[in-house]
């Protein structure tokens, strides 16, 4: 069943098991096996419902980063041409409000840049970014690059005086995903600097993965 109709059929579900529960002449012999049966298919039922919202989440995770693909694309090739790319294939799916607002301040800022020719402020953009792979290299206990090393030093001291810790491993994939819709939503760092920070991000992101 598509997932459209499945998300309509909790009525239909509620009174399916209604009208099993009022049938009164079911043989004391075939009761066992019926009411196995329907536990089983109610069960089916609700993991199918789950399996939604699992779904909707990929597929935002996946807007999102298409729509970060389109920004990088007006960030790095200013014409009419990229600007009509960037407007006409926005939005495919929609979003969580969060992330909609964070990645709509990502595409405004490229756009004004494109159109009037503004600088991007690509100093505090290489630090957001720098600050993004710190925070994902000691979520994942991966070692950081020796020019950022202060950076993380500091990082750590400083969440240490805010009474935070180490991330547990049940919130981990919570901070991750957070740090990924982040990274998605931050503005770039010139040119070579954002291909290094991006690599960076990139394999760390990998070694998650593979301890996965």
């Amino acid at each position: 069943m598509p997932d459209a109709e499945l998300t309509q059929s909790g009525a239909e579900f509620d009174r399916l098991q209604a009208e099993y529960k009022a049938i009164t002449d079911i043989p004391e012999k075939n009761q066992v096996f019926l009411k196995k049966q329907l536990y089983a298919a109610c069960d089916a039922y609700r993991q199918q419902l789950a399996g939604i919202s699992q779904r909707q989440h990929k597929m935002q995770l996946q807007e999102l980063a298409r729509r970060a693909q389109l920004c990088s694309k007006l960030e790095t090739e200013i014409s009419e041409a990229a600007i009509t790319a960037c407007q006409k294939q926005w939005q495919q799916h929609s979003l969580p409000t969060e992330w909609e607002q964070a990645i709509e301040k990502r595409r405004q800022q490229a756009l004004a840049a494109a159109q009037q020719g503004q600088q991007p402020d690509y100093n505090s953009n290489e630090q957001r970014l720098r600050e993004l792979c710190i925070e994902l290299e000691i979520l994942l206990d991966v070692e950081t690059p020796e020019e950022d090393r202060p950076r993380r030093r500091e990082y750590q001291l400083r969440k240490l005086q805010q009474g935070l810790g180490q991330a547990s491993a049940s919130n981990r994939p919570a901070l991750l995903e957070q740090l990924l819709v982040q990274w998605y939503c931050a503005s770039p760092a010139v040119g070579e600097t954002q291909q290094q920070l991006q690599a960076r991000f990139d394999a760390a992101q990998k070694r998650s993965r593979n301890t996965a």
